[in-house]
């Protein structure tokens, strides 16, 4: 029997569970960073103007709760319905969080490197989104 409990998870576990780790991290660090700096992180000329307004603890915290999500989802593996329900909400909660931070991006003077890699990140969890809801409509697979 296969570690992947899931028809999803055999196909995009480990991804799911190193983006949510690697995201999981860079969220912890930008936390740490956003509280120790006294001048503010988030410039607007890199940035945007979109998402300066919020503080950067709360997106560092936004980041930190989706990917608790989405690996909480991981780690369940596959248990009827609880495990697909977690990464779809994980999933569908990175979307808006670094689809804001692309879409802020391209208004900034600075933004090009972070249009690309936070578009490149809401495309990937865009398409884990659409796994994960697949994987909650057939959710009742082999226990």
């Amino acid at each position: 029997m296969s570690p992947w409990r899931s028809p999803m998870l055999k196909r995009s576990g480990w991804l799911q569970g190193g983006f949510g780790l690697f995201n999981l991290a860079v969220g912890m660090m930008f936390y740490g960073f956003a509280r120790v700096v006294d001048r503010a992180v988030m410039e607007p000329t890199v940035y945007g103007e979109l998402v300066t307004g919020i503080p950067a603890e709360w997106w560092a915290e936004a980041i930190m709760a989706s990917q608790t999500l989405l690996m909480l989802g991981v780690i369940i593996n596959g248990a009827w319905r609880w495990s697909p329900i977690l990464r779809v909400f994980g999933s569908f909660a990175s979307i808006g969080i670094f689809g804001s931070f692309t879409l802020s991006a391209v208004t900034a003077v600075h933004g090009d490197f972070f249009v690309l890699c936070c578009g490149a990140m809401a495309v990937t969890y865009m398409v884990l989104f659409v796994f994960n809801v697949f994987d909650l409509v057939v959710a009742g697979y082999e226990k």
